[in-house]
């Protein structure tokens, strides 16, 4: 149950001896012996007749929570985080380009990142500066609020507990995104490979796209010799993409494709991490791609030649941060690539034929991972229901365009369509299906014959399969 439903249970029982717990984080290049005794006096605080305990944790590491957050290896309820980090060693900076820093305004760069890894997170600044100024400052860039050091050495520690607890139910009650899918994705993260790879349908069109990315890249490398590519993958997952180009590149290429991966998901990006995948340019960062559209972050405009937000993406978050209308300048995506250059596009596609065996309740034992629930819209994973929108393909072209972006119409398709008819069980027995007869999912079966007559058969019912996948490009200006 999440603090926020236990908040509300809480309030409606205010006799109970239950108690929220709050993990806090001091981020500090110089926290003496005496301030943290001050914080461990704060064992529990009584507000509004709910007791909130608080566990404070103590670093001078910033790098350290970098990839504690990123990875999710610890989860922070609260940080609480100086600015100045002037008495910070470099060994401590290992996930910044320290020669250029000024450590006097360090504490705003993390800020950032903390703020771009999870927005839900409340981040109180932790000063010495008393000027009021410095919340209108740092709120700028999402600082929650502010309290000064002295405040602490004086022992106003109610003060801070309100702050905290303040903070902290603004953040999660109006997150930018689906607190509870990132609960099941990172549930989901450790099985994710083994559970999508079980549906014949999933793999066709993992597959359909994986060709589709491959040629792409290909394209930029042979038409931009002496030069790097740059991706953008969005919600990589274990690392589908990355694993592709591990796979299908030279040295020589890998060495000119530099890719920035991008998930909400710590666990996810920890698995993505574990397998080691060999790509001499890759950058791992987490982060709900609202945030990457909507505010400012490490990631430059019109930096991108290629943009992936493929396998349904553009149905599971929030598409309307995600493709800004054109009002004189691009957002969102749009922003992001370069001018003349493309962004992969996937959804669900709500006139996929799987509806129409739905309609006709004939067997669920069906082929693909996940479909929208048009009523409801839900997308049914098996075990699992998460927020989602499906389009037909006008409404969605429609979106793109409102966007400033173009799509080209021999680039616009669904797919898969005959797959969706088979029954995924009698796909285990049918010797036309071959386990790993995709090599990038070795537990994944795969009928190549079936596959090149869907490709032709999606082509004549082009509504019909079950995503609709395009290609837009950003005009030249």
């Amino acid at each position: 149950m999440t603090k926020i439903k236990q908040l509300k249970r809480k309030s409606m029982n205010s006799k109970t001896n239950e108690f929220l717990e709050f993990n806090v984080l001091v981020l500090d290049d110089e926290i003496t012996k005496v301030r943290e005794d001050i914080f461990k006096n704060l064992a529990s605080y009584e507000y509004n007749q709910i007791n909130y305990r608080f566990n404070f944790e103590f670093s001078d590491n910033p790098s350290e929570l970098i990839k504690n957050l990123t990875f999710s290896k610890k989860k922070f309820d609260a940080v609480l985080l100086d600015i100045n980090f002037n008495k910070l060693g470099d060994d401590k900076l290992k996930e910044f380009n320290y020669l250029e820093l000024d450590k006097s305004r360090l504490g705003v760069i993390i800020l950032k990142i903390i703020k771009r890894i999870d927005p839900t997170i409340p981040v109180l600044m932790f000063t010495i500066v008393t000027d009021p100024s410095l919340a209108a400052t740092t709120g700028r860039y999402q600082a929650d609020d502010f309290i000064t050091k002295i405040q602490i050495e004086k022992y106003e520690l109610d003060m801070l507990c309100k702050k905290l607890y303040y903070c902290w139910r603004k953040c999660k009650e109006n997150p930018i995104y689906d607190i509870e899918h990132l609960d099941i994705a990172d549930k989901y993260a450790k099985d994710y490979d083994k559970d999508e790879q079980e549906k014949v349908a999933t793999i066709a069109y993992l597959h359909y796209e994986n060709e589709i990315i491959k040629n792409e890249i290909k394209y930029l490398l042979d038409t931009n010799t002496d030069k790097i590519i740059n991706i953008l993958d969005l919600g990589c997952g274990t690392g589908r993409i990355e694993s592709l180009i591990e796979g299908e590149f030279d040295n020589e290429q890998k060495q000119r494709i530099s890719v920035v991966a991008v998930d909400f998901s710590g666990k996810m990006l920890f698995a993505l991490n574990q397998k080691n995948i060999h790509l001499p340019n890759l950058q791992i960062l987490r982060s709900p791609a609202e945030m990457l559209c909507a505010y400012g972050t490490e990631l430059e405009e019109s930096s991108f030649d290629f943009i992936i937000a493929g396998f349904g993406f553009c149905s599971y978050v929030n598409y309307k941060a995600i493709l800004l209308p054109h009002k004189g300048r691009y957002g969102g995506l749009a922003a992001l690539v370069k001018p003349g250059h493309k962004i992969l596009f996937s959804v669900y596609n709500e006139d996929s034929l799987l509806y129409d065996r739905i309609t006709r309740n004939l067997t669920d034992d069906y082929p693909i991972a996940a479909w929208v629930d048009l009523d409801e819209g839900i997308l049914n994973i098996p075990g699992h229901k998460v927020i989602a929108e499906a389009f037909n393909l006008n409404t969605f072209k429609r979106l793109v365009h409102q966007a400033g972006l173009k799509i080209l119409e021999d680039q616009m398709t669904t797919f898969p369509t005959l797959h969706i008819s088979l029954n995924n069980s009698e796909c285990d027995i049918e010797p036309g299906f071959i386990l790993g007869g995709d090599s990038l999912f070795k537990d994944g079966r795969f009928n190549k014959a079936l596959y090149d007559l869907d490709v032709t058969h999606s082509l004549h019912l082009k509504n019909k399969g079950h995503y609709i996948i395009t290609m837009a490009f950003r005009p030249m200006e």
